[in-house]
């Protein structure tokens, strides 16, 4: 496998922050402490998406997975990374 392909693989996780959240920060860094590829988007730079977020969520972060299944906050997301990512390698500490 190529390096081409081998990126267009990667698994990547969807968040929703906004600038003031520090709950969004720390999602960042645990999904980037186990090398779990994400895109961003920020509701203090998008006032669409910032209504649409508010509407059905009351807090960001909000995260879904590779498969677009709602995961929810900071919190569910620590519990779903460590149930699912227990004892694999790259593990740098949250």
């Amino acid at each position: 496998m190529n390096l081409d392909s081998y990126i267009k693989k990667r698994v990547k996780y969807k968040i929703i922050t906004s600038d003031t959240c520090s709950y969004c920060g720390m999602a960042k860094r645990l999904m980037e402490n186990f090398n779990i590829d994400y895109d961003e988007e920020n509701i203090s730079k998008d006032k669409n998406l910032a209504q649409t977020i508010k509407e059905k969520y009351k807090t960001v972060p909000q995260i879904w997975n590779e498969k677009n299944e709602h995961i929810g906050g900071y919190a569910e997301l620590r519990n779903h990374v460590y149930s699912q990512w227990d004892n694999v390698g790259g593990y740098k500490g949250d």
